[in-house]
C-alpha cells in the first residue's frame, strides 16, 4: 500500500525525519518497507495567477485572449486554448523560461496570430500532476494569492510503499500508520478533525430506515443524508493526496469517500438518493443474503449471478450494492447527483473474502473488509466524511445519523498480564512502568498494580485478544534489537553447519561454472518430498503444525524438489537454459539425540529442454565433474563416483559419491516419474551433496611438487564397451593398476553409434604418460597404452575401437 508522508504529517510530525531513519523505525516495528519514492512537487517557475480579463480571440473559435494577475504590478497577456477558463478564476501560470519536464517543454514568450503571449496557463498533465490535458487546472478560491509559487500548494512528497500483514488492517490507513510512527518516534499523535457540521432539515431517520437481516454478516450499518454534493472537481489538495497513493480523482462525492478510506481505513459508499428513493423521497435499506441466481450489475458494467452466500445491500426493493465490495450501476452517483445517501458499515471479513474470490471481484473496499474491521471505524469514517463535505463544499447534512448495531456496541476486552511474565517470554527484564509506557504509546489503555497490568486495546485493534498479543506489542514497541541473541534450546548447535568460508568457496565455484543460485522455501508438500529425496533416510517428512495449506505442510528433506519446481516455473515463463543450485538446510527425522537432524545440502539442477539423450548425457557428465570438483577444491579430496541405482533417478544413469568411507552425494538423470510430478518438460541432470562434515575451510591442504623435467606423452584411447558399463569402475581400475608412468587419465566423451553394434557404446580416454628421469619413446608409450587397454578389458569388457 502507498502512503504519503505529507498526509502522515497531518497526524504526526515526521517531515524532519530523514528517510533512512523513517524506514528503520518502521521496520523495527514490524512493518515491511518495499521502497520510498521521492515525488517532486510543482515545477519551479509556476505560480498562482488570477484571470482578470477574458475574451475570445478575433477570428478564432477556440483561442482566448487573457490578462492574468501574476502578483506583478501589471497583468500579463496570455493566449490560451482551454475551454474551462472563467473570469476571476485562479489558475497555474508558468513564467517564461520554465521547464515543464512532464511534457518536455520550455515555456517562452510567443506571438500567436499577432497577439503576444507571455508564459503559459497549465493543465494537470503539463504540470505532471495528472493525466487531464483537456483543460486548465482550476484552483479553489482562496487557495493562495496571485504570485504564490504553486509548490506551496503542491509540495514535494515522500511516497512510502509498505507491505502490511493481514492481521493489521488498522495500518491500512494513514491514521493507523501515523500511530505506529508516533510510537516509534516518541511523538504526539494528532487525531483527525471531526468538528460536526450543522445539521438542518428533516431528520435522516424520516427519510431512511435500515434493517439488518443477517447480524452475523453486518455488525453495524450507519447511514447519513448529505445534500449539495456533486461530482464537481475536488480541491487540488484532495486530488493530489489521492494521486499520491494511486487513486484517480473522479469528482468530489466519490473523492471524499476514497479520501476517508485512505485516511482512516473505513471504506464508504455513496448512493444517489434520488435514484434509489421512493415517491416521497424516502428509502428503506435492507442488508440481506442474496437469492440463488439473483442478477447484479456492478459499477464496472459487468453482470454477476449471486448465490445465497453473498451479502447484498437492498435499497428500495432492488439490489443496490454487493456489500463491502462494489456498488450497483443503477444506484451510483453521477453528474446529476445532488442528494447522497452515505453508507458507513462493518461487514463480516470471511464472508466478503469468499464472495470476492468466487466472483473474481477484488476492490479497495473488499481488501479492507476481508481483514475484519472494527465497528468503531464506521462512526469515525462517517463523521469525517460529513465534516469534509461541509467544509469543502458547504454541503447540508440532515440530523442523524441512522445507526444500527444489532449485536450492540463493540467493546474492547481487558487483558491481564504481568511484567515478569512479559520479561520471561521476551528473554529480557521488563519493568511494569516500561511496559505500560510502551503500550500507551500505541494507544492502549493500561492500569498497573505492582507487577500486574490490565491492558485494554484501542477499539480498532481487533488483532489483540490474548496475553501473547500484548507480549508482541511490548516487544516491538521496546525494540526487538534489545533482545539478547540466544540459540533455541531444542535445536542443534548452529556451529555444526559447514564453515562460512567453505560454504562461500562452494558457492563461488558453482557460480563460476555458470549455475544460477536459487533460494526456495523450506516448507513443502509431503508428496513433493516423497517423489525425490535421494540422500534422506526413509522416515516420512516432518509435519508442520497448523500449516498455511497442504502445499506447505511439511519440512523439506531435500533441496531438489524446490529447485525442480523453480525450473518448471522458469520453463513456463519461456526460459531456455536453466541451471540452478541451492545451499540450504534440510530436516530429517529424529537423530539418536532425539532432535531432528538438519544437514546442509547442495542441490544442483541442469535442465535439457529438448530432451535429447546425447545432450542429457553430456550435461550429466558435466554435473558429475562439477560435484567431483567441489570435493577436490573445497573438501579433503575428490569423491569417488560409484554407479548405483538411486530412487528418483534414471536406472543406469545414476551414481553415488563417496568420500572418507561415507556417502556424501548422488548424481544422475531425473527419472520420468519425478519429472512428470514436477511438470518439467525435457530431461534434467541433478545432483545433491551433503556439505556439513565434508567441506572444509580452505579446501585440501596444497601439496607442492616440482615441475616435470621431462615432457609427457599424450595418448587417446578409443574403446567399445557394453552399453550398461559404468565409467567409474573403469577410471578406478586405470588409476589403481599400478602403471607408474600413467600421470593422469580422464574421459573425453561417451558416444553411441549403430555401427558399433547392438548393446554397445564408445568411450574415449585421454592418458598422459611421463617418466621422471627420461623422455619416453613412441614405442614405450604404445606399450603403456596397450597395458591400459588390457586393464579396461578386464574391468569392464572393453576392446579397442577399430578406425576406418
Amino acid at each position: 500500500m502507498r502512503y504519503s508522508a505529507n498526509w502522515l504529517q497531518d497526524f504526526v510530525d515526521c517531515a524532519d525525519v530523514p528517510t533512512p531513519v523513517l524506514v528503520d523505525r518502521l521496520v523495527q516495528t514490524g512493518t515491511e518497507v518495499e521502497r520510498v519514492v521521492e515525488q517532486p512537487g510543482a515545477p519551479a517557475g509556476v505560480g498562482v495567477a488570477r484571470v482578470v480579463q477574458l475574451e475570445r480571440m478575433p477570428g478564432s473559435h477556440h483561442l482566448w485572449l487573457t490578462l492574468v494577475d501574476t502578483g506583478d504590478p501589471e497583468p500579463l497577456p496570455v493566449v490560451c486554448g482551454a475551454q474551462n477558463l472563467a473570469l476571476g478564476g485562479l489558475v497555474p501560470w508558468a513564467s517564461p523560461g520554465t521547464d515543464l519536464a512532464a511534457v518536455g517543454l520550455r515555456v517562452g514568450v510567443r506571438t500567436i496570430r499577432g497577439h503576444g503571449s507571455q508564459g503559459m496557463l497549465c493543465s494537470p498533465h503539463e504540470l505532471g500532476l495528472g493525466s487531464d490535458h483537456e483543460g486548465i487546472l482550476l484552483l479553489e478560491e482562496g487557495a493562495a494569492e496571485p504570485g504564490t509559487p504553486l509548490e506551496v500548494l503542491v509540495p514535494p512528497d515522500r511516497i512510502l510503499e509498505l507491505e502490511i500483514t493481514a492481521n493489521r488492517p488498522d495500518c491500512l490507513s494513514h491514521l493507523g500508520l501515523a500511530r505506529e510512527l508516533a510510537a516509534a518516534l516518541d511523538r504526539r499523535l494528532r487525531p483527525p478533525e471531526l468538528a460536526p457540521p450543522p445539521r438542518v432539515g428533516r431528520p435522516a431517520a424520516e427519510l431512511v430506515t435500515v434493517a439488518i437481516n443477517d447480524p452475523s454478516g453486518c455488525r453495524r450499518y450507519r447511514a447519513e443524508v448529505v445534500e449539495g454534493l456533486t461530482l464537481a472537481p475536488s480541491p487540488l489538495w484532495i486530488q493530489q493526496r489521492l494521486r499520491a497513493v494511486g487513486i484517480r480523482p473522479l469528482g468530489l462525492t466519490v473523492d471524499l469517500a476514497n479520501y476517508v478510506g485512505a485516511e482512516l481505513g473505513q471504506p464508504l459508499h455513496t448512493f444517489d438518493l434520488d435514484r434509489v428513493g421512493g415517491a416521497d423521497g424516502g428509502v428503506r435499506v435492507t442488508v440481506r443474503r442474496a437469492v440463488d441466481g439473483e442478477p447484479f450489475q456492478a459499477l464496472d458494467g459487468g453482470e454477476r449471478r449471486l448465490d445465497a452466500r453473498d451479502l447484498v445491500i437492498d435499497v428500495g426493493g432492488s439490489t443496490a450494492a454487493l456489500a463491502g465490495i462494489v456498488g450497483g450501476r443503477a444506484s451510483g452517483v453521477g453528474p446529476a447527483t445532488r442528494r447522497v445517501l452515505l453508507e458507513a458499515a462493518t461487514f463480516d471479513g470471511p464472508s466478503i473474502r469468499a464472495t470476492s474470490r468466487r466472483l473474481g471481484l477484488r476492490t479497495e473496499a473488499s481488501a479492507r473488509f476481508e481483514k475484519t474491521l472494527s465497528p468503531v471505524l464506521a462512526a469515525l469514517g462517517g463523521a469525517r466524511f460529513v465534516h469534509l463535505a461541509h467544509r469543502v463544499a458547504g454541503a447540508a447534512v440532515r440530523p442523524g445519523p441512522v445507526d444500527v448495531e444489532p449485536l450492540g456496541p463493540h467493546r474492547s476486552v481487558a487483558i491481564p498480564v504481568t511484567a515478569s511474565g512479559l520479561g520471561r517470554a521476551l528473554g529480557m527484564p521488563v519493568a511494569a512502568g516500561e511496559a505500560a509506557t510502551a503500550l500507551t504509546r500505541l494507544g492502549f489503555e493500561v492500569t498497573t498494580a505492582g507487577d500486574a497490568l490490565t491492558v485494554t486495546p484501542p477499539p480498532d485493534r481487533l488483532d489483540v485478544m490474548i496475553p501473547a498479543d500484548v507480549l508482541e506489542e511490548v516487544g516491538r514497541s521496546l525494540g526487538y534489537e534489545r533482545l539478547p541473541p540466544t540459540v533455541p534450546g531444542r535445536r542443534r548447535p548452529a556451529l555444526v553447519v559447514s564453515p562460512p568460508a567453505a560454504r562461500e568457496a562452494v558457492r563461488d565455484l558453482i557460480v563460476g561454472a555458470g549455475v544460477d543460485e536459487a533460494i526456495t522455501v523450506s516448507l513443502t508438500s509431503p508428496s513433493a518430498q516423497l517423489a525425490l529425496r535421494p540422500l534422506a533416510p526413509p522416515s516420512p517428512p516432518l509435519a508442520v503444525r497448523n500449516p498455511l495449506g497442504p502445499q506447505w505442510s511439511a519440512l523439506r528433506q531435500s533441496c531438489l524438489p524446490g529447485l525442480l519446481q523453480a525450473a518448471a516455473l522458469n520453463q513456463a515463463r519461456g526460459a531456455e537454459r536453466i541451471r540452478l543450485f541451492e545451499i540450504g538446510r534440510a530436516f530429517w527425522g529424529a537423530s539418536p539425540s532425539g532432535l531432528a537432524e538438519e544437514p546442509e545440502l547442495l542441490g544442483l539442477v541442469d535442465h535439457v529442454p529438448a530432451g535429447e539423450a546425447v545432450e542429457a548425457a553430456a550435461r550429466l557428465r558435466q554435473l558429475a565433474a562439477l560435484a567431483v570438483t567441489v570435493g577436490a577444491r573445497c573438501a579433503d579430496g575428490p569423491p569417488e563416483v560409484r554407479p548405483q541405482a538411486v530412487a528418483g533417478l534414471h536406472p543406469g544413469r545414476s551414481a553415488e559419491l563417496w568420500a572418507g568411507g561415507r556417502r556424501v552425494g548422488v548424481v544422475g538423470e531425473l527419472a520420468d516419474g519425478p519429472r512428470e510430478r514436477f511438470e518439467l518438460r525435457g530431461r534434467a541432470a541433478v545432483a545433491e551433496l551433503r556439505l556439513d562434515g565434508w567441506v572444509v575451510a580452505g579446501g585440501p591442504r596444497p601439496a607442492a611438487r616440482p615441475l616435470a623435467a621431462t615432457p609427457g606423452v599424450v595418448e587417446d584411447l578409443a574403446v567399445v564397451v557394453p552399453a550398461r558399463a559404468a565409467v567409474g569402475p573403469a577410471l578406478a581400475a586405470l588409476r589403481s593398476v599400478g602403471i607408474p608412468e600413467c600421470e593422469s587419465v580422464r574421459l573425453l566423451d561417451e558416444y553411441t553409434d549403430p555401427r558399433l553394434g547392438p548393446g554397445l557404446k564408445g568411450w574415449t580416454f585421454r592418458l598422459v604418460f611421463r617418466d621422471a628421469d627420461r623422455t619416453l619413446t613412441g614405442e614405450e608409450a604404445r606399450r603403456l597404452r596397450a597395458a591400459a587397454l588390457e586393464t579396461l578389458a578386464g574391468a569392464v569388457g572393453a576392446r579397442q575401437r577399430e578406425t576406418a
